[in-house]
């Protein structure tokens, strides 16, 4: 007879096991008792485990650990077997995702560019949003750098010229002079030099009383231009309104008598002007010339009053006030010192505007 293995405690305590010969035999594990007649309390329990269970186990347990050593012996042949299956189910599903792809690649693009294109409208909107809350930051922070880059670039050139400053002279004084031996040569070689050559030279050459005539002539000249531009002026100022007062006459607006006196005034005004001299003025004009010549003087040294002045008037009066005042005031440049100071004036009033 076999042995029995108990695994537990069981309401029923008589066990059936089988003999080789197909026989019964009955145990009770409690009383030791046996029989081999199936007793009248006999309950199958499952608690109790046969040989055949148990070989079975034993049987389990030893094919798993044959199974497991197998494996272990063949580890690199089953890896390298996985990793070819898994490799070909890879692409198998890779090349299902790529023919898939294919056929859907309109729909991809067209989502893809519409993705693209919100989120690079989203990004520009949020920075130009950006840009327009810090515009005059963004300003300032731009003229800075300009600032800064222009003060280098200045700086590097000034630089330059003060580390090379004696080969800059050295190059001017050579272009200098030579070309100031080409005129020369030009002015004493040619038979018809250029006005810019003859003027470069002109102090050099020897004054005489004819020249000294010419120029004393060439002044009185000048002077009578001046004079006859300031009493046309005058007359047609005149002129005007005689034109003005002779309108109104038509219309019946003043009398003929304030005509005829006014004409009467105009050849009273033409004929003192020319007999009229310093030594007809009384002592109280004649200081109030000479506070007025001092007046003219300091007005034509300094230009900054009549710069200032001329961008303070009226546009529509500027022309007016250049001819009435600017023009009288430095006698149209009727000589160098003249016509230096108004070039003066001019150069004062183009700083002016700019800063």
């Amino acid at each position: 007879m076999n042995g029995l293995l108990v695994v537990g405690g069981s309401p029923g305590s008589w066990v059936c096991h089988k003999l080789r010969d197909g026989s019964n035999f009955y145990f009770n594990f409690l009383t030791m008792e046996f029989n081999w007649m199936e007793p009248e309390d006999f309950h199958d329990s499952n608690l109790q485990l046969s040989k055949e269970e148990i070989q079975r186990v034993v049987t389990g347990v030893t094919a798993d650990y044959d199974r497991a050593l197998l494996f272990k012996s063949n580890e690199g042949k089953i890896v390298t077997l996985q990793s070819h299956v898994r490799g070909t189910i890879a692409r198998k599903a890779y090349k299902e995702r790529l023919d898939f792809i294919r056929r859907q690649l309109p729909a991809i693009i067209r989502i893809q560019s519409w993705l693209k294109g919100y989120r690079q409208r989203h990004a520009y909107k949020g920075r130009l949003e950006f840009l327009n809350s810090q515009e005059k930051t963004a300003i300032k922070l731009q003229s800075y750098a300009r600032m800064h880059a222009d003060q280098k670039k200045f700086q590097g050139r000034l630089n330059f010229f003060r580390k090379n400053v004696n080969a800059v002279v050295k190059l001017q004084t050579f272009w200098r002079s030579n070309k100031a031996r080409n005129d020369y040569f030009t002015l004493i070689k040619s038979d018809h030099p250029p006005v810019s050559v003859v003027a470069k030279f002109v102090h050099l050459l020897e004054r005489n009383e004819v020249d000294l005539n010419e120029e004393l002539e060439l002044q009185e000249l000048r002077e009578k231009v001046v004079k006859k531009i300031r009493s046309n002026q005058q007359l047609e100022s005149d002129l005007n309104v005689m034109d003005i007062k002779i309108g109104l006459l038509v219309k019946n607006r003043i009398t003929l008598q304030d005509v005829v006196s006014h004409g009467k005034k105009l050849r009273r005004n033409t004929e003192s002007s020319r007999t009229a001299g310093l030594k007809a003025m009384s002592k109280e004009k004649r200081e109030m010339l000479e506070a007025y010549q001092h007046l003219f003087y300091l007005l034509q040294t300094d230009p900054h009053y009549l710069a200032k002045l001329i961008f303070a008037m009226p546009q529509s009066r500027t022309t007016k006030f250049m001819e009435s005042v600017i023009l009288t005031l430095y006698n149209y440049a009727a000589n160098q010192r003249e016509e230096f100071l108004m070039l003066k004036l001019f150069k004062t009033a183009l700083e002016e505007e700019i800063t």
